[in-house]
C-alpha cells in the first residue's frame, strides 16, 4: 500500500482540517499522551522488579542506533525543524533520515543532549517506523506495513483498549487514514516494549 509521504513524519501533523488552534492542542494532547504512558512506565518498572537480563544498557541503544544507521537512514538530533515543534520525532521513507527532537535539546543546534526516557521512548518509535518500512520491500521505497500479524492483539500486551483507541483517535485528527493509524499503534507497543536488542533483530532480519 502507497502511503502519502506526509504520513512518514510520525507525532507530526500536516495538513490540518481544524482551525490551527483546534491542531496545535491536540498535538498538545498527543505529546503529553506519551509522556504519560513513559511514566506510566517508569512506575511499573519501580513496583516490578526487572531481571538483569531485561535491564536495557547504553550498549543496546548503540547497537540499535548502528543498526538504523545500517539500514541506510541517517539521524538528525534537534536539527532546525526542532525549534518550536510540538513533536518529539519524525521519520521520512523517502528521503531514509530520522529526527529526534530531544527534550533537553537545542532545537537548530543538531547538538546530543542528554537523552531521557521520553527521548529514548521516541528513538524506538521512529526505529520501528525503519522496520515498517523494510518489511514493505526495502527502505525508502515510501511504502510501510506491520511487522506483527495481529498489530492490535500484539499492542494490548502493553496498552489497555482505551489507550490504544486514545492513539488511533490522535492520529486520526492528524489526518491518519486507518493503515497509518495502525502503524503508529504498532510503533507505539513496540516502544513501550522497551527491548531495544528485539527491534536490532528486527532490523536485521528485514533491512539488512
Amino acid at each position: 500500500m502507497n502511503i502519502p509521504n506526509r504520513y512518514h513524519h510520525s507525532k507530526k501533523a500536516q495538513k490540518a482540517r481544524l482551525k490551527p488552534q483546534a491542531v496545535r492542542a491536540r498535538k498538545a494532547a498527543l505529546k503529553a499522551l506519551k509522556k504519560k504512558l513513559a511514566t506510566l512506565a517508569a512506575a511499573l518498572t519501580v513496583l516490578m522488579p526487572i531481571a538483569p537480563a531485561q535491564a536495557q544498557s547504553q550498549d543496546s541503544y548503540k547497537r540499535l542506533w548502528q543498526a538504523v544507521r545500517a539500514a541506510g537512514v541517517t539521524i538528525y538530533l534537534n536539527p532546525p525543524e526542532c525549534y518550536g515543534a510540538s513533536f518529539d520525532g519524525n521519520y521520512r521513507s523517502a528521503m531514509q533520515t530520522m529526527t529526534i527532537c530531544q527534550d533537553n535539546g537545542i532545537g537548530g543546534s543538531n547538538q546530543e543532549a542528554d537523552w531521557t526516557a521520553n527521548d529514548l521512548d521516541t528513538f524506538r518509535h521512529e526505529a520501528h517506523h525503519v522496520a515498517q518500512d523494510c518489511i514493505s520491500g526495502g527502505a525508502a521505497n515510501n511504502r510501510l506495513e506491520t511487522v506483527y500479524i495481529d498489530t492490535y492483539g500484539f499492542a494490548r500486551q502493553f496498552f489497555d483498549d482505551t489507550v490504544i483507541a486514545k492513539i488511533v483517535s490522535n492520529y486520526r485528527i492528524l489526518g491518519a487514514d486507518d493503515h497509518v493509524a495502525v502503524l503508529e499503534v504498532e510503533a507505539s507497543a513496540v516502544a513501550q516494549m522497551n527491548d531495544p536488542n528485539a527491534q536490532v533483530l528486527a532490523l536485521t532480519k528485514y533491512c539488512l
